[in-house]
C-alpha cells in the first residue's frame, strides 16, 4: 500500500475500535477491566489478548503458589467426539407447543461434578486405584464412532480420587460460579459477565494447541459425560413421561406432546434427583417450530415479546444478498401470522424474472481476509479484487453473474437466473417440510426440467 492508503486504513481501524469501545456506555472496556481484576493481568494486556492467555495466567499463578499440581504430561491436539446430537424429526409443529429444555452450563458442570482437570486425568497417584477408573458406560460413550486405533487409546482413563486433592479447574469453576451468583445479587452485571465468560470458555481450551495446559483427554472426558447427560434426559422424557423428543443438541432437548405443564415440572424435578447437581431449565416454549434438519430450525415463541429463533438457515446468512435475507424474514413472519408463505415468494420470483428487484437488494459483501495475490487464480476474491484494485482487509461488493467465477462488481452483469437459483436453494427444503412444493407453488412448473 502507499503511505496515504496505509494512513487511511489505520485511521479507519482506530475509529472503528473507538466506536466499539463506546458501545453501551463503554461496556466492553468495563468488561476487560473486570477480567483484569479477576486474573491480575494488566488492563492493556487483557484488551489485546484472549481467553487462553487469561486462563494460562490464572493457572500459572496457582502452580506458583503451590495450590495446584503440575500437569501429568502435556498431550497435543487430537480429534475427539463433541456434543451428542439427537437426530431431528423434521416437520412443522404448530398444533402442540415445543419445550426447549437446557442444561445450564453443561461442560463446566461436568468438570466440577467429575473432578476433570489437566492434573487429575490419569494422575500418578491413582494409577492403581480401581475406584478411580471411569465407568464402563463412559468408556462406551467415548468409544462410539471411533476407529479401532483410537479405541485402544480411549479405554484406560482414570480420574484422581485422592481425598486430599481436588483438581484446580473444578475448584476455580466452583469459586467463579459462587462469585458470579454474589455479583448477580448485587446487580454487578459487568463482573458477573466477566466471570461467566471465564467459566464457559475454559472447556474449549483443552482441545486447542494454543493453550499451555491443553490436554485433549480433558475435553474428551468432559464431552463424554455431557453426552451421557443428554442421553439420560432423552430416555427419561420418552420412557417415563411419554414426551416426544424431536431434536437434541449438546445441552438441550426439544420435546412436544406435553399433556400439561405439570409433566414438564415433574420431568425437571426427576432429572435433578437422578442427575445429581445438574440443573435443567425451560429455556423457551415455541408455539410453532419448523425443523428442517440438524442445527437448522425456526422457533416462534409462545411469548410474543421474545425474539423468534432462526437457526442455521441459508436465508439469514451474511453472504446472501439482502433480497434473500428479507424474504427469509417475511417467510418467518408469515408463519407467525398463519399466512401462506408461498404468496410473497411467488411475487419475489416474478419480480426477479422481470428485472424489478432493486439493485441494492442484490449486492453481496465479502471481506478480503488476505492479500489478493494469496488467493488462487480462479477464485472470485482474486478476480473481484483485480477489478477494483482492492487490498487485504477491504470489503468487496459484488453481484451474481454468468462471467468468470460467477461474480462481478458491475451490476450490468447481473444474472437473474443465478438469483432465482439462490431463491430455490434457500427455500426449497423449507417449503417441502411445510407441505408445499417450490416448483409448483412458487415457480408454477411441475418438474425441474421446466425450471
Amino acid at each position: 500500500m502507499t503511505k496515504e492508503k496505509q494512513l487511511e486504513y489505520v485511521t479507519q481501524d482506530a475509529a472503528l475500535v473507538m466506536k466499539l469501545s463506546m458501545h453501551n456506555d463503554f461496556e466492553i472496556l468495563d468488561l476487560m477491566n473486570a477480567i483484569s481484576t479477576i486474573t491480575q493481568i494488566p488492563f492493556d494486556r487483557v484488551c489485546h489478548t484472549g481467553i487462553s492467555t487469561w486462563w494460562n495466567k490464572i493457572i500459572a499463578d496457582k502452580i506458583a503458589k503451590g495450590e495446584c499440581k503440575f500437569p501429568t504430561y502435556k498431550i497435543g491436539k487430537r480429534q475427539y467426539k463433541g456434543g451428542r446430537v439427537i437426530e431431528p424429526i423434521t416437520g412443522y409443529y404448530k398444533d402442540s407447543p415445543v419445550y426447549v429444555l437446557d442444561v445450564k452450563s453443561l461442560y463446566p458442570t461436568m468438570m466440577i461434578n467429575n473432578n476433570i482437570s489437566f492434573e487429575t486425568v490419569n494422575c500418578n497417584c491413582c494409577v492403581n486405584r480401581k475406584e478411580a477408573k471411569i465407568s464402563n458406560r463412559i468408556e462406551e460413550v467415548i468409544n462410539q464412532d471411533l476407529s479401532s486405533d483410537q479405541l485402544k487409546k480411549s479405554t484406560s482413563y482414570w480420574i484422581c480420587k485422592n481425598p486430599h486433592y481436588r483438581g484446580i479447574i473444578p475448584r476455580l469453576l466452583e469459586d467463579y460460579r459462587a462469585r458470579r451468583f454474589r455479583e448477580l445479587e448485587k446487580g454487578n452485571n459487568v463482573m458477573q459477565l466477566a466471570l461467566k465468560n471465564l467459566i464457559n470458555g475454559v472447556y474449549g481450551l483443552f482441545g486447542s494447541d494454543f493453550f499451555a495446559f491443553s490436554d485433549y483427554r480433558v475435553a474428551e472426558l468432559t464431552t463424554a459425560f455431557g453426552r451421557q447427560i443428554l442421553e439420560y434426559m432423552h430416555q427419561i422424557a420418552e420412557h417415563v413421561y411419554g414426551l416426544t423428543v424431536i431434536y437434541g443438541d449438546t445441552d438441550s432437548i426439544f420435546v412436544t406432546n406435553v399433556r400439561n405443564e405439570n409433566d414438564i415440572n415433574k420431568f425437571l424435578a426427576e432429572c435433578s434427583i437422578i442427575l445429581e447437581d445438574v440443573e435443567i431449565e425451560i429455556s423457551n416454549i415455541y408455539a410453532k417450530t419448523l425443523i428442517i434438519k440438524k442445527k437448522h430450525y425456526i422457533g416462534i415463541p409462545k411469548d410474543q415479546t421474545r425474539e423468534i429463533d432462526i437457526k442455521g438457515l441459508e436465508g439469514i446468512k451474511s453472504d446472501r444478498p439482502p433480497w434473500i435475507n428479507q424474504l427469509q424474514r417475511k417467510l418467518v413472519e408469515d408463519l407467525r401470522l398463519n399466512i401462506d408463505p408461498t404468496i410473497k415468494l411467488k411475487e419475489a420470483y416474478i419480480q426477479m424474472e422481470n428485472g424489478q428487484v432493486p439493485i441494492e437488494l442484490l449486492s453481496i459483501r465479502t471481506t478480503l481476509n488476505r492479500s489478493p495475490q494469496d488467493y488462487a487464480n480462479d477464485t472470485y476474491q482474486k478476480i473481484l479484487a483485480k477489478q477494483t484494485n482492492a487490498e487485504e482487509g477491504d470489503v468487496l461488493k459484488y453481484y451474481r453473474s454468468n462471467t468468470k467465477c460467477k461474480a462481478h462488481t458491475n451490476p450490468v452483469f447481473i444474472s437473474r437466473s443465478k438469483y432465482l437459483n439462490t431463491l430455490k436453494a434457500t427455500f426449497f427444503e423449507q417449503l417441502r417440510v411445510l407441505g408445499y412444493d417450490f416448483l409448483q407453488d412458487v415457480v408454477g412448473t411441475k418438474s425441474l426440467a421446466d425450471f
